[in-house]
């Protein structure tokens, strides 16, 4: 589970990255291709209206005896 701010669609959302050296902001876009990539199966996103508030769930795969049920 990734739990973000923003989403770097802020017209503010560079002040984090100014203040903490080496922080970069992804895109609702790139962090579902990354994992794609990464070989989850399953990517979820979710917004709060009219933020750009952003929580992705990602599953890699099916696990004996555990519910996908969150």
């Amino acid at each position: 589970m990734i739990c973000n701010e923003t989403d770097g669609s802020g017209p503010h959302d560079d002040v984090w990255t100014r203040r903490i050296n080496g922080m970069r902001i992804y895109s609702e876009e790139r962090m579902e291709s990354d994992l794609r990539e990464a070989g989850f199966r399953s990517v979820d996103t979710s917004r709060k209206d009219g933020r750009s508030w952003i929580c992705v769930i990602a599953r890699k795969r099916d696990r004996p005896g555990v519910s996908e049920e969150i």
